[in-house]
């Protein structure tokens, strides 16, 4: 018996994973599982274009009157302005606070009252992402935890059954060879040998079952998925909030790549590396969900921790917009 578990364990360990892109429906107390409804656990922020922050913004200010106002501000504080779909109120304010020479007429502090809660509603609408993504990450750490588990424990039992296949097939080669020496004429000379060898093959193919890995498929549903958005360069969803995902893909000042074709190049980089067919690896990562194998979860939980990474680089954006507006409303207009 317990050779015939050891060649079944050699069988699945010589036999991958079938990766599959689409939609599953496993069990949900299944261990190796993260379900739709774990996925909806993390969502801080309804996607949707009905929903707060998911509207149309304002482009860039493009009266005259207005834009050279603006010349005040750096170019990358004017492009988060534009991203964030503030960019014409901060020009009415820029144009008040010179209009007035700074003086709090009734206008400009209206105006300033809802430029100040603009910018406050810009932070929140990052850290809802980040934290989906961190809530993303936490799940499959603990799934692939769990297949790390199972594993370690396959490796135990076989490591036990090794040693005591090994000792077992030692101690009765010894006591029929002390009974073969007791015996003048005994039935079966070679018993010893052949009880030595015996053990020896059990306690090989146990040793080479623990060494061999056995793999097990893992099964994520994302219909809600925070990558495909960065993927695919476009968010009909809306699963992002607006100014977020605008500041991730306007063009940046410099011609530099922009943030998400950043994390995409690093990220088409990584998908290489791996061993799969890239179609399926897209579909699979990018899509509503599949079967996944420890390797290609490991790397779904890799390009989520970088588009955390490049979630919370954005925040110095809004610090550079708002250090620019402060100064530019400090300066003397006379």
């Amino acid at each position: 018996m317990v050779l015939r578990f050891a060649l079944v364990s050699l069988v699945l360990a010589g036999c991958g994973v079938t990766l599959r892109a689409g939609p599953t429906t496993p069990h949900p107390d299944a261990p190796l599982v993260v379900s739709e409804a774990d996925v909806e656990r993390c969502i801080r922020a309804l996607p949707g274009a009905e929903r707060p922050y998911r509207e149309e913004l304002d482009g860039a200010e493009a009266d005259p009157e207005f834009v050279r106002h603006l010349e005040v501000l750096p170019a990358d504080a004017r492009r988060t302005a534009v991203a964030a779909g503030i960019e014409p109120l901060v020009a009415r304010v820029l144009r008040e606070h010179a209009r007035s020479g700074g003086v709090a007429t009734l206008e400009l502090v209206a105006l300033r009252q809802e430029l100040d809660e603009r910018l406050a509603a810009l932070p929140p609408q990052m850290l809802s992402l980040e934290f989906e993504c961190e809530c993303a990450i936490a799940q499959l750490d603990e799934v692939i935890a769990e297949h790390d588990g199972i594993e370690s424990e396959r490796q135990l039992s076989l490591t036990i059954a090794s040693l005591i296949a090994g000792a077992g097939s030692s101690l009765a080669a010894g006591v029929w060879d002390l009974a073969n020496s007791a015996t003048e004429m005994p039935a079966a000379p070679e018993g010893p040998l052949v009880t030595a060898l015996a053990g020896a093959v059990l306690t090989t193919a146990l040793g080479a079952a623990v060494l061999a890995a056995e793999p097990r498929a893992i099964a994520l549903s994302h219909v809600h998925n925070l990558l495909r958005p960065m993927a695919r360069g476009e968010d009909p969803e809306r699963i992002y909030p607006s100014f977020v995902f605008r500041l991730l893909t306007l063009p940046t000042v410099s011609g530099a790549p922009t943030p998400r074709e950043a994390s995409r190049a690093r990220w088409d980089g990584w998908i290489d590396e791996a061993e799969a067919d890239r179609s399926l690896l897209e579909a699979l990562l990018f899509g509503p969900g599949g079967t996944y194998d420890v390797r290609t979860a490991a790397l779904r939980q890799a390009l989520l921790e970088d588009l955390e990474s490049t979630l919370d680089a954005l925040a110095r954006h809004v610090d550079l917009l708002e250090r620019a507006l402060a100064q530019a409303l400090a300066r003397p207009t006379r």
